[in-house]
């Protein structure tokens, strides 16, 4: 029993409290229930935890991967060395994993977020070299 609101009852739904809502969160997910749509069915399943936890893993990862090979190449395309550059790109790398993670695990709308991280690691991580290749750099 947790107290939500003034009585004390099982909370189904969160009521505004603090604990309502991480214990609404915690409870099983009915994936398999036979009376929801297959719409339902997916719509719950993107909306699971373990969807979040895969696209916070994966998805931060290539995401943080992009990041880190396009700030090393605009680095060293302004100047700094490509030692220099690489490293602030790991520097900066930490911080923006873990702002990945944070922003997967609060978002709203999983779906926009998949395609925000989607296309983003794929412009970045695709992107490096071929702007480095364009102002006449290579990489090796």
């Amino acid at each position: 029993m947790i107290f939500c609101g003034r009585t004390a009852r099982l909370s189904k739904e969160p009521t505004g409290t603090l604990a309502c809502k991480v214990l609404y969160s915690l409870r099983p997910l009915r994936i398999n229930d036979t009376s929801m749509t297959l719409t339902a069915r997916i719509n719950l399943a993107i909306e699971s935890r373990t969807y979040r936890t895969l696209l916070a893993i994966l998805g931060g990862y290539a995401f943080t991967v992009g990041f880190f090979a396009l700030l090393s190449v605009g680095l060293a395309l302004l100047g700094t060395s490509r030692i220099e550059g690489m490293w602030w790109g790991v520097l900066t790398s930490f911080l923006v994993y873990t702002l990945v993670v944070i922003w997967v695990a609060a978002t709203t709308r999983p779906w926009r977020t998949t395609a925000i991280l989607a296309g983003g690691s794929f412009v970045m991580i695709w992107g490096a070299p071929l702007l480095a290749e364009q102002l006449g750099h290579t990489l090796a």
